[in-house]
């Protein structure tokens, strides 16, 4: 749409219209500022204002339909006074003027008011609909003001009503004309009401008091009355103000994330087995610090699929795009300026925990790799053990026993017995390395299959299980070698007569114990269960030596599942 050219100077103009409008409206009542002011000037006074206003708004746009209008309004006063002269009245020109303005009475008024609404307009936004239900509660006030003064008074207190309320409107639509967002109506009425809450319970007080003064003899009831109508005033205030604020609460949410908050959506990052389960907690905050129905948050650039009325806030980090917040507003237009701004205050902090979600995550993919090349590298040497290693033993073992029985003597049967404790070892250290059980995921067989076979030897073992669903492969690779390195090491280390091992799971989590009735105390970590702290910290989990009752040692295993049993 093309503006109004621009006047000499750069200015448009339709503000010189405006300018020339408001002088224009001015002239009837200049004589106010020389000698007594009578209800003519005052009523002349009354309209020009509406003029500023109206350059204001055409400088922001200058075919404005309000600007215009309030044009047209200013110059009212000259039109009246021109009225006066062509009419055809007796008497003095200024009493001539002053007749036709007590003949209009509150309809110049009420017809300002009706035209400035139409010039508002009615959109279908929430900011226009605001500005509308300000101006003509505004305007409703001025209305019932001016009436009330020219039912009650003379010409003269209506006009100074007319002109004070006008000016009061003229105001108003300045600030209506310029705002980029409007609070509710409701929200200064309930803050009104606090206020008038307080007055009035402090006047009643007050006014108790008095009356208890004057019964009882007191000097200066009256003043007696006020002090206490103060004081109560005082202590009721902050009450109100509470109520207030808890209003305010319930529409736009706290307003902030406290360190609290950000402590509770972190404290569980190192222990939760899925890292981004932490940004739900993070939305569920950010919906009740910002009043919002619902929230999300997400990691990197995916906006995620939500309804069209969403509304979406990209997290930045040092220029870099870490993830987004999108929010359900309550009202169907979307949230509130005020909504929009705690969004933004909490965006930076969002991001740092984004940040911090992303980076765990990373760190998790990271120690999957790690475990999952040390899996590669195990697999590599079972491959070499049991292909290589394994058939050259059995070979060697039977051209032992070939010869033996070829030239019997003690140092080959010893030899042949040796060789046969090496394929046991070996064959105990292929099936730690990778319990061929597990391949189908099946722990409490590998479990019973282990301890059988720890039983096949002479050992005392004895499993109990508590496993209701099956864990994770990793987890469960573990817990084998857990068992498997704990055994191990109490039939060798420990001298134990008797062995437990617990397996069992919970929300959550899978706990495995190894129990046994050895020397116990304080020893020194071997490379298997050094390598199944590391596996175990890997998992985001932790391994633990502990004393038994009444002698020997107790390993506790605890690894997260992030599956509830």
């Amino acid at each position: 749409m093309a503006s109004t050219p621009p006047a000499s100077g750069g200015i448009p103009i339709a503000v010189v219209a405006a300018a020339v409008a408001t002088g224009v409206g001015f002239l009837p009542g200049i004589n106010a500022f020389d000698g007594p002011v009578t209800a003519v000037e005052l009523q002349s006074l009354a309209w020009p204002p509406l003029g500023m206003v109206a350059a204001l708004v055409l400088d922001r746009d200058p075919r404005s339909r309000l600007g215009w209008v309030l044009t047209c309004l200013a110059v009212l006063p000259f039109v009246v006074a021109l009225i006066a002269f062509l009419a055809p009245l007796s008497g003095a020109f200024v009493e001539r003027v002053e007749v036709v303005w007590e003949v209009m009475g509150v309809v110049p008024l009420l017809a300002a008011v009706a035209v400035i609404s139409w010039a508002l307009g009615l959109a279908s936004d929430r900011l226009s609909r605001r500005r509308m239900t300000w101006f003509l509660g505004w305007a409703g006030v001025v209305v019932a003001v001016v009436v009330v003064s020219t039912q009650v008074g003379d010409l003269q207190a209506a006009a100074v009503a007319t002109m004070l309320g006008l000016w009061w409107l003229a105001s108003t639509l300045a600030l209506l004309a310029t705002a980029n967002e409007l609070r509710p109506i409701d929200e200064p009425v309930v803050e009104a009401a606090c206020v008038g809450a307080a007055l009035v319970v402090g006047g009643a007080v007050g006014v108790l008091m008095r009356w208890s003064a004057q019964q009882g003899n007191v000097p200066a009831p009256e003043v007696a009355g006020a002090i206490v109508a103060a004081i109560v005033c005082a202590l009721v205030m902050p009450v109100s103000w509470w109520a207030r604020n808890r209003h305010l609460q319930a529409r736009y949410g706290k307003g902030s994330l406290s360190r609290e908050d950000v402590a509770a959506i972190t404290a569980d990052l190192r222990s939760q087995a899925d890292p981004r389960v932490l940004l739900s907690k993070a939305a569920a905050m950010v919906a009740a610090a910002s009043g919002h129905r619902d929230a999300i948050v997400l990691l990197g650039d995916d906006e995620g699929e939500h309804a069209a009325h969403w509304v979406v806030y990209p997290l930045v980090v040092a220029g870099e795009r870490v993830g987004t917040v999108a929010v359900d507003p309550l009202h169907p237009e979307g949230p509130e300026p005020r909504q929009t701004r705690i969004v933004d205050q909490m965006a930076p902090t969002l991001a740092l925990v984004a940040r911090g979600v992303a980076l765990a995550v990373q760190a998790e993919h990271a120690r999957q790799d790690v475990l999952h090349e040390r899996d590669d590298e195990r697999s590599r040497v079972l491959g070499d053990l049991h292909d290589g290693l394994g058939p050259l033993l059995a070979g060697l073992g039977m051209r032992v026993q070939a010869r033996a029985r070829s030239e019997p003597s003690d140092w080959l049967s010893d030899l042949s017995a040796d060789l046969a404790d090496v394929r046991g070892e070996l064959r105990r250290v292929v099936s730690g390395l990778t319990p061929s059980a597990l391949d189908d995921g099946d722990l409490t067989d590998a479990l019973q299959q282990l301890v059988a076979s720890f039983r096949a030897g002479g050992a005392d073992v004895h499993l109990s299980l508590g496993l209701t669903m099956a864990p994770p492969h990793d987890a469960s690779v573990a817990v084998y070698r857990f068992v498997a390195e704990g055994v191990t090491n109490a039939i060798r280390h420990a001298g134990a007569a008797q062995i437990t091992a617990i397996v069992r799971d919970r929300t959550g989590a899978i706990e495995a114990e190894v129990i046994d009735d050895g020397v116990g105390g304080v020893f020194p970590l071997g490379v298997g269960l050094t390598s199944l702290r590391r596996r175990a910290e890997g998992l985001g989990g932790a391994l633990r030596i502990e004393g038994a009752v009444p002698r020997g040692t107790r390993l506790c295993l605890t690894l997260p599942t992030g599956e509830a049993p």
